[in-house]
């Protein structure tokens, strides 16, 4: 037997750090990512707000221009009015989809939220049933040092709370 420590962990990682827990570093990216997807879904929507105030005049006219064709019977004035009008129209209806995609991404999001944040409190309950299992045994084993040991464990879980 040789007197040297030797340490198999992760570079750099000191000893007793545990790295953050698989499920609370799910949970810290999906609400990096919902917050992402609000800020993306705004600055979208505040465009399509923005694109439907400028073409409001446009469609005005278009429309006007297509009853004015219309009644004289103008029918390429008729089509090319039309079409401009289909196509600021689709513009609209693609800004539209976009914010309502980004807002059921954002709501999908919650529910994985809610879901990794029952699952870290479950985990966090069985943590604390087996802690309190440790400490009555070690009160249960009767000799002093395991008293001594359960005491300060006691304690050391009061400091954190």
């Amino acid at each position: 037997m040789s007197d040297e420590i030797r340490h198999y962990g992760v570079r750099g990682m000191r000893w007793g750090v545990r790295k953050q827990r698989k499920l609370q570093s799910r949970l810290e990216r999906a609400k990096q990512r919902q917050k992402n997807l609000a800020v993306k879904a705004d600055k979208i929507e505040s465009k399509a707000i923005k694109l439907d105030a400028k073409n409001s005049k446009k469609v005005y006219k278009l429309q006007k221009t297509i009853l004015k064709a219309e009644a004289k019977g103008d029918e390429e004035r008729y089509k090319k009015a039309r079409q401009k009008l289909a196509k600021i129209n689709l513009k609209s209806a693609k800004m539209k989809m976009k914010v309502a995609d980004i807002r059921q991404q954002v709501k999908g999001n919650s529910k994985l939220m809610t879901k990794l944040e029952k699952k870290i409190d479950k985990n966090a309950a069985k943590h604390a049933r087996k802690y309190e299992k440790t400490i009555n045994s070690l009160l249960a084993a009767g000799d002093d040092k395991s008293k001594a040991k359960a005491k300060a464990m006691k304690e050391e879980k009061k400091k954190q709370a």
